[in-house]
């Protein structure tokens, strides 16, 4: 996000490739967006994919969307590519949306 650019009118990429032209197209008409950086190899990454799944199962028909952004910046805790990603997810039932991987440093 450059200069005065609002973050829902920013583009992302979804963890399958999927081009997201602004994020508010991604979000819809979410009361509340929560974004968040996920690690794959952070010592808590257990314990906070299960929270994120019962916080989104809890809150999404009351209008939570989860935006969760994979970042390797923070100790090489997400080294491994998309397709990695996408199948460790696998054992959380993940129904937010998983993002590709980006930096958030800098």
């Amino acid at each position: 996000m450059e200069g005065t650019t609002k973050f829902f009118d920013c583009s992302a990429t979804k963890l399958d490739g999927t081009k997201v032209d602004k994020i508010k197209d991604l979000v819809g008409a979410a009361k509340a967006v929560l974004v968040v950086n996920v690690a794959c190899k952070w010592g808590v990454t257990d314990r906070d994919y299960k929270q994120l799944v019962q916080m989104y199962t809890d809150l999404k028909s009351k209008g939570l969307e989860i935006l969760a952004f994979p970042c390797n910046q923070f100790g090489a805790q997400e080294p491994e590519d998309a397709a990695w990603i996408t199948d460790f997810v696998k054992q959380y039932p993940v129904e937010f949306h998983m993002m590709d991987k980006i930096d958030v440093q800098g």
